[in-house]
């Protein structure tokens, strides 16, 4: 189905959000599944004959014979059961104890597949719990967003407080504790990720970089030609390449199979040393990578649209340039690999110089592995001021893949995000580079 998009994850994770903003911006129409199941619930809470308390609920027989009568209409954003708008109520704790029971049964989902598949005749970006793996296994693009257990309870006990309704965060958190529990566990559909969903972890995004991330994975899987030729030229270039370095910079490749042994995205953050460096990390792995580029280089004709081709995002120095980090992001959520210098650019002396904060927080918020390389001889090739690159032996050294400490730990309950951020992302920059400098240490 190439019109659905299709978003899963956990409670608290911001699937209603953003799919309501990503289907607002791309002119689509937003179908919100767990406000349909949540819609059920209050209905089966307000049927005194089915005795719903505590948490009892009635066989599946009485409950086909509850849910023929019903009907649920999604109309400008609102819920109506019957001719009852119940948008707010929906929400209050009592439908949000028994929703997890009441959605795992055959007859509800049953009930709810049928109304969720007919809307599939138009453009819609859909949320739910198993909407990849059973309602739109053949969706266009599937994502699983998730986030720590603690900001998901943040998020959602600040909603119930907008919305007006009671509740303790402790109660919200012990709740969506047990509702990650028994959606992942329950026998029919349960809360999985389905194999060809891209994972994004929401905790340290705004809304509206998750749903530009969505974006702009959505016009990748779009432009599938236009991918596949740059795949091709990028293979073909790089192979060429990789030739005449061997043969006249001498290059030796050491831990290569570190990199190439890795499933999904990584970071490979090297020190800077010269204009040869990016071309000879990117031939000494089999894998394609992206790399950053001045925007003055891709603006430059055939000459930019060649890098361009070859992976190059282009990037604005000396300024917070959200357009690049909106690819880093898109590139790291697609499984890519992602080459960065956290010096920010090349030595002028041949020292590995200290690096900057900004990595640190692109290294927090993507949480994959980083992979420390580490360039010898390429200043002594190619020093600032040479024309050309003379012959000489240039080793790229790959470290073990790794998790920064700072970029591992969790937030607390009590305290999501750090005071400071800065230090964390400064302590994970240091990190870093103390592993680069450690490659090597006899050359």
């Amino acid at each position: 189905m190439s019109n659905v998009i299709a978003i899963d994850g956990p409670a608290g994770a911001g699937k209603s959000t953003v799919a309501k903003l990503l289907a607002e911006q791309l002119g689509y129409t937003y179908l919100d599944s767990g406000a349909l199941y949540r819609a059920v619930t209050w209905y089966l809470l307000h049927q005194d004959r089915l005795m719903m308390n505590g948490d009892r609920i009635p066989s599946d027989e009485t409950l086909q014979e509850a849910l023929r009568p019903l009907t649920i209409r999604v109309d400008g954003g609102r819920i109506l059961v019957g001719a009852e708008d119940v948008t707010d109520r929906i929400r209050d704790m009592e439908v949000s104890k028994r929703v997890s029971m009441v959605s795992e049964r055959r007859p509800v989902r049953e009930k709810l597949l049928a109304i969720q598949r007919a809307s599939a005749d138009r453009n819609i970006v859909v949320e739910g719990r198993d909407i990849g793996t059973v309602v739109f296994p053949d969706a266009f693009l599937k994502v699983y967003l998730d986030a720590d257990v603690s900001i998901r309870s943040a998020r959602r006990h600040k909603e119930l407080e907008v919305a007006g309704v009671p509740a303790e965060y402790e109660e919200v958190y012990q709740n969506l504790r047990m509702r990650d529990d028994r959606d992942s566990r329950r026998e029919i559909a349960p809360l999985t990720r389905a194999p060809d969903a891209v994972y994004l972890d929401t905790t340290l995004l705004s809304t509206q970089e998750v749903v530009t991330l969505i974006q702009n994975l959505a016009a990748r899987r779009r432009n599938f030609w236009s991918e596949l030729w740059k795949t091709f030229f990028y293979r073909m270039t790089w192979t060429l390449l990789k030739i005449l370095t061997k043969l006249y910079l001498f290059r030796r490749v050491e831990g290569a199979d570190r990199v190439n042994g890795l499933k999904g995205a990584a970071i490979l953050a090297s020190n800077h040393m010269s204009h040869l460096d990016p071309p000879l990390v990117a031939v000494s792995v089999g894998r394609p990578m992206h790399f950053f580029a001045k925007r003055e280089l891709t603006e430059i004709p055939v000459f930019g649209r060649v890098i361009r081709w070859l992976s190059a995002i282009p990037v604005r120095r000396g300024m917070l340039d959200r357009e690049a980090l909106d690819q880093v992001r898109a590139a790291l959520a697609h499984g890519d690999l992602l080459l960065i210098f956290p010096e920010g650019t090349r030595s002028r002396d041949g020292i590995i110089h200290d690096g900057r904060a900004g990595f640190g927080k692109l290294v927090l918020e993507s949480r994959v592995p980083v992979v420390p390389v580490r360039i010898v001889g390429s200043y002594k090739s190619f020093p600032p001021g040479a024309l050309f690159p003379r012959p000489a032996l240039v080793r790229i050294i790959f470290g073990e893949p790794f998790l920064p400490t700072a970029a591992s730990a969790t937030p607390s309950q009590t305290e999501p995000t750090p005071a400071d951020p800065r230090d964390r992302y400064e302590h994970i920059t240091r990190e870093v580079m103390d592993r680069i400098r450690l490659l090597a240490q006899d050359s």
